[in-house]
């Protein structure tokens, strides 16, 4: 048995993150998610309470950073109008587990819910019960505030934490949400796309994760978008999208180095033993079995692009998107 672990798997959208975590949920200890996680990486999400609760602390930062992360778990949970249609942490665990790691998970950060006021609630609630109060004395109004206090709206009240103390509360929840996956197996595979250029702040949070990076020819994944039409973007906003990816996953790079295993499509293609040994090897588990016969020519599309190339050259970024293909060791 190996250590039970997540495998983090990210890269531009079209570039292989799909394909590539159904090859590695081909060994049998191995469980891919049934869909992209998306909540520890997306706005109002994981990261965004982690900014707010460290780094960028304030006690009104705090309050709706834990109010909008709330929304969006308990949204994760079945409760309320999803945002997440696709996604419902009850089929990973029972509703009750999950509710008590929520609350475990905001006690270890100190978070407290109360009644009160402040400049971030309604205008409307502030006037109403300050005017309710203003017509009485001095005694009375406070009086009448201590009753009042109960139809204040809910605040949450926090404090600055530690990095390492909120990295590990947000590892024991996650750990905590799959449970019932890892009594079985011993690696989980999420693969959001955007994993990619959040992996420094998921290395903190699963220092024994294996983050893989997963890419193509950045001119073939243009070619994919506009065949696929994802997004309803045109091909000029998909450059632009992509070249501030690709300048941000460069900065990753950088940082964490061989941390991060890479995978380039093309080369799963050509040599898939290679490839995967590879893998194994950097994730010290060599016992794993890949079937790597699921990924084959026409997932790859390689060289896809030179049906639009006249059209690529063209927008105002070519150069720069043909600068990043040669970095990555593509020619156009």
């Amino acid at each position: 048995m190996g250590q039970k672990q997540f495998i983090f798997i990210g890269g531009t959208g079209r570039s292989g993150t799909t394909i590539l975590s159904q090859l590695l949920n081909t060994d049998k200890t191995v469980r891919r998610l049934l869909v992209e996680l998306r909540f520890h990486v997306d706005p109002k999400g994981l990261f965004d309470l982690y900014r707010n609760l460290t780094v960028d602390w304030d006690m009104f930062r705090g309050h709706d950073a834990v109010k909008n992360f709330r929304f969006v778990f308990d949204q994760l949970n079945g409760f309320g109008s999803k945002a997440y249609d696709v996604i419902d942490l009850q089929n990973y665990n029972k509703k009750e587990n999950l509710l008590k790691s929520e609350e475990q998970f905001f006690k270890a950060l100190k978070v407290k819910k109360e009644k009160r006021l402040w400049t971030g609630n309604s205008p409307l609630i502030i006037r109403s019960l300050n005017k309710f109060s203003n017509k009485n004395s001095f005694a009375r109004k406070i009086d009448l505030q201590k009753k009042l206090a109960r139809f204040y709206p809910d605040f949450y009240a926090t404090q600055q934490v530690k990095e390492e103390v909120f990295f590990e509360a947000a590892n024991r929840l996650f750990y905590e949400i799959f449970d019932l996956w890892f009594k079985e197996i011993d690696y989980i595979i999420e693969h959001t796309p955007y994993n990619f250029i959040n992996f420094p702040y998921l290395h903190k949070m699963f220092p024994g994760a294996t983050l893989i990076h997963s890419y193509r020819h950045p001119l073939d994944v243009l070619s994919s978008y506009n065949n696929q039409q994802w997004g309803s973007k045109s091909l000029e906003q998909n450059m632009h999208e992509l070249i501030g990816l690709y300048n941000r996953w460069f900065l990753v790079d950088e940082e964490l180095g061989d941390i991060v295993y890479k995978v380039k499509m093309e080369d799963l293609l050509t040599d898939p033993n290679g490839v995967l040994n590879g893998l194994k090897a950097h994730m010290g588990a060599e016992h794993l079995n890949f079937d790597h016969s699921i990924f084959t020519e026409k997932n790859a599309n390689v060289g896809r692009y030179k049906g639009i190339l006249s059209q690529l050259q063209r927008i105002e970024g070519f150069k720069e998107i043909e600068a990043i293909s040669h970095r990555l060791g593509y020619q156009v």
